[in-house]
């Protein structure tokens, strides 16, 4: 069951060598990266980075997921955010959403990079014609 909008559940394809990667907060355009400390208040929830965000959305709306959200939640900034994922993403995939990210399969990004499309759009278009699934939000249930 896709849970995001038609335009965005594919799968697509990036050449590497046409895509900018931001690597570091520290550097040149650190700012935009996903882990440049710069607080979001969601529904009275201050998370700290979009890769925080990012990574809570992942979650399913259920009450199983609790565990894992209230864990990542708490989790010391930096990549510790992405790398406290990994063991979840493999013990527990039933509590992960299927619709976000990319992987590098040889020389391209495959995979349906919501995020990234998302900003893409913003960027040519200086808008977002997009609503996100009813139950993106639900894991700030269980951080109030």
């Amino acid at each position: 069951m896709h849970l995001i909008s038609p335009q965005y559940s594919d799968i697509q394809r990036y050449p590497a060598d046409q895509c900018a990667c931001i690597r570091k907060t520290k550097e040149e355009w650190g700012i935009l990266g996903n882990f440049y400390q710069a607080p979001i208040v969601v529904e009275g929830v201050t998370i700290d980075c979009t890769e925080r965000l990012f990574h809570l959305m992942k979650f399913s709306a259920t009450a199983d997921a609790k565990e894992g959200i209230k864990s990542e939640y708490a989790v010391k900034a930096g990549m510790n955010i992405k790398m406290h994922m990994k063991p979840i993403y493999r013990q527990h995939p039933e509590w992960i959403r299927d619709d976000w990210g990319v992987n590098l399969v040889g020389n391209e990004y495959v995979g349906p990079s919501l995020l990234g499309r998302l900003l893409m759009e913003l960027r040519d278009t200086g808008k977002l014609d997009y609503t996100l699934p009813a139950d993106a939000f639900m894991f700030l249930n269980f951080l109030k």
